[in-house]
């Protein structure tokens, strides 16, 4: 069993499968795995050729759907969800995942004057990988409750809650590729030239700049979005330069990751966590 679900740009939402008494699914191509582009050259002194480089191509995903019911009406109700030149976001499930992949359509053609009357959707996804629908949340640094019943209040006070500064943390990526990540720092005082380390890699993304406390830093890793911004008293910086000329845009290899969190001053002072997708090739 599977379930199909396409959503617009204004985030509503329309399910194919299941919804026999409008639509019926007649097949979709695009689900498995893309094509891949492999980069050689020829060399002189050897057989065959040198490998160069290979890259995932773009998904097309195409939903050929029958009208059912009221056909005109459901017909027109399709378009307002799968306009062409517009965003989308396919939903699908099965037994063993829960994905989403984002794309724009491309075409929708249909048969109009036949019994059953049928539509053939195409839908370019430029970023290859199927998403899983849940985004995985963790932290380097945790906050810690304290607060418990029954309870008292002290003269001197208590504890709602404390920050537990372990300086690593274990990250498993459960999906087929590595993937990029968005890390956030929140800024409790002082704090300077801030690290985060795989150390199953070496590789480290560091910043070379003091924060004071209410900075809220934001690390995008994933492709095509990379960026570093800072939010100061409800205004937004880019602080790109400020990157450290060694550091990588760290990615979570498949399986065990270790990271670390360190800083030049005020280590205490940072509040880490990040977020990322697990990647599927195809479902």
């Amino acid at each position: 069993m599977f379930s199909l679900t396409v959503e617009n740009e204004r985030g509503n939402q329309l399910a194919l499968s299941g919804n026999e008494t409008k639509y019926q699914i007649i097949g979709i191509d695009g689900l498995t795995p893309p094509s891949a582009t492999v980069n050689t050259s020829t060399v002189a002194t050897m057989d065959g050729s040198r490998f160069n480089s290979a890259r995932l191509n773009q998904r097309n995903i195409v939903i050929s759907v029958r009208i059912n019911g009221d056909v005109e009406k459901n017909r027109n109700e399709l378009y307002k969800y799968l306009s062409s030149r517009q965003y989308c976001k396919i939903y699908y499930s099965n037994d063993s995942k829960d994905v989403y992949a984002e794309g724009w359509v491309e075409s929708m053609e249909g048969t109009l004057f036949t019994n059953s009357q049928t539509m053939q959707i195409s839908i370019i996804c430029p970023y290859p990988y199927w998403k899983s629908i849940e985004e995985i949340v963790t932290e380097i640094t945790k906050v810690v409750a304290a607060f418990v019943f029954p309870f008292s209040i002290e003269s001197i006070g208590i504890e709602f809650s404390t920050i537990d500064y372990y300086t690593e943390t274990n990250v498993y990526n459960d999906g087929q590729f590595a993937t990029g990540l968005i890390l956030s720092i929140s800024v409790h005082g002082p704090l300077s030239n801030p690290r985060i380390q795989n150390i199953m890699t070496g590789e480290f993304i560091l910043l070379n700049r003091s924060f004071v406390e209410g900075d809220y830093i934001i690390i995008n890793t994933n492709a095509g979005n990379k960026e570093i911004v800072l939010l100061r008293d409800g205004v937004s910086y880019n602080i790109l330069a400020y990157l450290a000329t060694d550091s990588t845009w760290l990615q979570l290899n498949v399986g065990d990751n270790l990271l670390s969190y360190t800083a030049g001053l005020g280590v205490e002072h940072g509040v880490i966590s990040l977020r990322y997708y697990n990647l599927y090739e195809g479902v």
